[in-house]
């Protein structure tokens, strides 16, 4: 068999252009591409390193009550414990994608390193081989080594907030956030991990098929993006719909563009069929299947053109997407599995976010925040010399897959839209990116070969008005990191989260303990890595849930029942003699040990742990 398969045999005169790169431009290239990558990491930190309190130990505050909540996991793997209860309590289960943060448990546990620690090395590597991926890809589109070196730009890219408003996000109707990409991965949590190995499995396959599939490049771009795809699929939901999304509709979109499926003119009009049921009929269906197979469905119309795509790769496209179905399995089937038996906190999840879309506000209003990144897909698919299969099937597959996603409350699933419009807003940016830059050189190169006044006029304006969007945009990063400077980090570790760790070492290791009002719960699992009476009501229900709920409303109120407590099984209380103990506990309460430390005003305070009596 001939190695070459299939090829891009449109392919732009940038690509068409075969010339060996010398060893020189390759080495310079290796070389632009880690300076890219350092800065990228550098952006990332650059505004909290010179806080007086800076420490790898500390944590971000940037919504750090669902990053702490992300945090517990790993503590409870690190010290030990299972990753699969709710993470506070350590009773109930969780079904939340966890793999990252047990991967996170382990290494620290293996290598002694603090939890807090490991999260920031682990989010600062793999953002800086997500920076590589996007440098080296610039370099292969332009063939320019220096290219490598603007990999950090599209993480720059915002929503016009800081111009129209002097913030960083866009606020919807229904108080959710969408944001660019620079808060995306700033929490360095599995989400933003969870995106950035999205990002890389579809640059790797741009990367492959360049200039032309060849069979044995793209099998090993497909398995890698397959790997990402089951990997992705147990860290985090919404970026592997999104890829799954991409990734079908794209390699559908160039298939039907084959001259194979040119031969079968149904092809097309059978997808865009099966496209329009799902968008008059999903939201009928979602009453009687559930809106995870609901997504599922929503890849019918792909199907066509995937088939001719397993065609044209003698069926092997078929087992390699097989390895990504099964690597993704674990999660899936725990999820539908907790579906299948109503489990309380799914039924509360998906009736909850299904309150949280954004496809009812104005058209006008959601388009002003895309701008740069529709105006990136627009010349990825009308600029002459951009007409490739390979470009003009991504940037489509790339918009339907932001569109369907963003407004899934317009067609049945209704789960957070907004999530899924920040995660393709970043997918479109960064991997568009790429893309664009060899469009441009395309664009020069072709233009000092064939000098056609109107066309070059057309595209040079067109890339100049996205640069210049791009730029005004970019001020949302600007007060982005002023406000992540002023937010800042964590005030642990310090004399009293040592002097906390100390008291509560005195408690069993199977012990629940709840604090007062001086000591958030949040705070105190991160220090000890003790079961605490808390739980975040998004993430995982423990058992007497209702329970929890009743101890976490009355701690804010000062006030502790402790028959409460003791059905829930909470048997410490954690107190600080700067807050008055909790109403109603004094007569409940016997001392168990207490540790002193020096407050920020340096005057002494103690800590105190009691057992609660009933």
């Amino acid at each position: 068999m001939s190695k070459k398969v299939f090829v891009n045999a449109e392919a732009p005169p940038a690509q068409r252009v075969r010339r060996r790169p010398l060893c020189r431009d390759v080495g310079r290239a290796v070389i632009a591409t880690l300076v890219g990558a350092s800065v990228h990491v550098y952006l990332q930190v650059q505004m909290l390193v010179t806080l007086p309190n800076f420490s790898f130990h500390s944590f971000k505050l940037f919504f750090e009550g669902d990053q702490l909540s992300y945090l517990a996991i790993a503590i409870n793997v690190a010290h030990g414990h299972s990753g699969s209860t709710e993470p506070f309590t350590e009773t109930g289960v969780t079904y939340y994608p966890r793999l990252y943060y047990v991967v996170m448990g382990l290494l620290s546990r293996a290598s002694g390193v603090d939890t807090v620690v490991m999260w920031w090395l682990m989010g600062l590597v793999l953002q800086f081989v997500l920076a590589c991926f996007v440098g080296w890809t610039l370099y292969i589109t332009t063939r320019l080594w220096w290219a490598a070196i603007l990999a950090p730009l599209p993480f720059l890219i915002g929503t016009f907030a800081g111009a129209l408003s002097g913030k960083y996000l866009v606020f919807t109707p229904s108080h959710a956030a969408i944001w660019g990409p620079f808060a995306e991965i700033f929490p360095l949590n599995g989400g933003t991990a969870g995106v950035s190995l999205a990002v890389c499995s579809v640059l790797g396959l741009l990367i492959s098929g360049w200039r032309g599939f060849r069979l044995h490049e793209a099998m090993v771009a497909g398995i890698f993006a397959a790997i990402c795809l089951g990997v992705v699929g147990n860290m985090q939901t919404y970026s592997f719909i999104g890829l799954c999304y991409v990734l079908l509709y794209s390699t559908a979109l160039y298939g039907l563009q084959s001259q194979q499926a040119r031969l079968r003119w149904p092809l097309p009009v059978v997808s865009a069929a099966l496209l329009a049921a799902i968008l008059l009929l999903g939201t009928s269906l979602a009453a009687h299947v559930g809106p995870l197979p609901l997504f599922v469905l929503g890849l019918l119309p792909a199907l066509p053109g995937y088939v001719v795509v397993c065609r044209l790769t003698s069926w092997r496209l078929v087992w390699v997407t097989l390895l990504g179905v099964a690597l993704a399995l674990p999660t899936t089937v725990e999820t539908l599995r907790g579906v299948a038996q109503k489990d309380p906190f799914l039924m509360y999840r998906q009736a909850s976010t299904g309150n949280s879309g954004i496809g009812d506000i104005p058209f006008n209003y959601l388009l002003v925040p895309g701008t740069v990144a529709i105006l990136l897909l627009l010349i990825l698919m009308l600029v002459p010399n951009a007409k490739s299969k390979l470009i003009r099937s991504y940037a489509l597959g790339a918009f339907l897959t932001w569109s369907l996603l963003s407004f899934n409350d317009h067609w049945g699933p209704s789960q957070e839209p907004y999530r899924f419009w920040i995660d393709e807003f970043m997918l479109v940016l960064v991997t568009g990116f790429p893309l664009l830059a060899g469009v441009a050189v395309g664009a020069l190169q072709e233009v000092r070969r064939r000098p056609r006044a109107l066309v070059a006029a057309l595209t040079g304006l067109s890339l100049a008005i996205w640069v210049f969007t791009a730029a005004v945009s970019a001020k949302d990063w600007l007060i982005f990191n002023n406000i992540a400077r002023k937010d800042g980090l964590s005030w642990w570790p310090s004399p009293r989260s040592a002097a906390i760790a100390s008291v509560v070492s005195d408690m069993p290791p199977d012990g629940i303990i709840i604090s007062d009002t001086c000591t958030d719960p949040l705070s105190l699992k991160a220090i000890t890595g003790a079961r605490v009476a808390f739980y975040n009501e998004g993430l995982a229900w423990p058992a007497h849930h209702l329970q929890f709920a009743t101890l976490q409303a009355d701690r804010l109120h000062g006030n502790l029942d402790s028959k409460v407590a003791f059905e829930a099984g909470v048997h410490y209380l954690l107190t600080d003699s700067h807050c008055t103990m909790p109403t109603h506990a004094q007569r409940h309460v016997q001392s168990v040990g207490s540790s002193t430390y020096v407050d920020t005003q340096g005057k002494p305070a103690t800590l105190r742990l009691w057992k609660i009596t009933g």
